[in-house]
């Protein structure tokens, strides 16, 4: 079965797993914080990292060009450490957001960002 590790980057970095019906998520405002989290899942060959892209076609704010940075920091990161990383159109974790919601009220995990990197994993387990 294939692992799915979403982030959620911005200024409160979202982030999850998700392995068949064993799920996690967090969020965190802390960049080492967030790198300690994901370093200590436990990654096989099979595990797909998933970050969420940023689009704008407008002026960018402090937050979003914090947001851009942390994107590119998680892509190459990932990449580098892990092998891999998927970029994702915000709008991509919409259809999986009812269920990644329903599922963290199940564990108490706190949103909105770890529920929207829990939407993305659970969006991108329907696709790999």
């Amino acid at each position: 079965m294939t692992k799915i590790v979403a982030v959620d980057p911005g200024i409160t970095i979202g982030l999850a797993w998700l392995d068949g019906h064993e799920f996690d998520a967090f969020q965190t405002k802390d960049i080492f914080q967030a790198t300690y989290w994901l370093k200590n899942l436990y990654i096989h060959d099979e595990t797909i990292f998933v970050v969420e892209n940023y689009l704008s076609s407008g002026h960018l704010t402090k937050e979003s060009f914090a947001t851009i940075k942390l994107v590119g920091f998680f892509q190459y990161w990932l990449q580098e450490d892990f092998g891999n990383a998927v970029l994702a159109p915000p709008q991509a974790r919409l259809s999986g957001l009812p269920a990644a919601r329903a599922m963290a009220e199940t564990r108490g995990i706190e949103g909105p960002h770890s529920w929207d990197a829990l939407a993305h994993a659970v969006v991108a387990a329907r696709k790999y």
